[in-house]
């Protein structure tokens, strides 16, 4: 089975959630029309206030979203650690940040595996 990616996931929303989720994590592609506020955003969802949406960030549904746009924004992250890494290695390396990082990298990778097991409704 593929793995389900935070745009899958994204497609199967409705249209408001969808909006809400690329404002929330800043998901925007360059074809985008990038709302420039919070305010903008409710306009262009025709909706009273965030609130139900700021609710549902209470959802497992939202928590594995979340999950998704980690594991997606780890390769950067990563490639962006690396070379500061490398930097320190060849100054002065930090065994101590280098341990930190390994524990959260494998901790996204659990929560990945449960957002996976979610929307492939293994859960």
């Amino acid at each position: 089975m593929d793995n389900i990616t935070i745009w899958d996931v994204l497609r199967s929303l409705t249209s408001r959630r969808k909006l809400y989720v690329k404002w929330r994590f800043d998901l925007w592609r360059a074809k985008d029309e990038v709302p420039a506020d919070e305010q903008e955003l409710i306009e262009r969802m025709h909706v009273k206030s965030l609130l139900p949406y700021q609710e549902w960030e209470r959802t497992d549904e939202f928590r594995h979203i979340s999950s998704l746009v980690l594991q997606s924004n780890q390769g950067r992250d990563l490639e962006e650690l690396y070379n500061k890494v490398k930097e320190r290695a060849l100054n002065e390396p930090n065994a101590k940040d280098i341990e930190i990082m390994l524990k959260l990298q494998k901790e996204i990778g659990e929560h990945y595996k449960d957002a996976q097991r979610y929307f492939k409704g293994e859960e």
